[in-house]
């Protein structure tokens, strides 16, 4: 007795997960074990903050950083929304590799 496997399809769809809500995203194929899966990406610092742990690039303008800097709810709403952002660049690039 013998036994073949047939590959049917090389491009197998894609599971994308991340243990950290998006700053680690690990891809792997469906059905795969979860210990198959590659590192797509790692984000280095907290969304929103550079490596000093400040805010990136302050500018004038829109957002008014000073208030930002003052009122602690508005500061943790703005990084909930770099948070929220950073989450769709994920899905936006995805999307763009299902089109591809």
């Amino acid at each position: 007795m013998s036994t073949s496997f047939v590959q049917i399809n090389m491009n197998m769809p894609k599971i994308y997960e991340s243990p950290d809500g998006g700053n680690t995203v690990y891809e792997r194929e469906i059905g795969d074990d979860v210990l198959n899966r590659k590192l797509m990406s790692v984000a280095k610092t907290k969304p929103g903050f550079n490596e000093y742990g400040e805010i990136w690039n302050e500018v004038s303008g829109f957002p008014d950083w000073r208030l930002i800097r003052k009122y602690k709810d508005l500061r943790l709403t703005y990084e909930k929304y770099l948070a929220m952002q950073e989450h769709y660049k994920v899905l936006d690039v995805l999307s763009e590799d299902e089109t591809d």
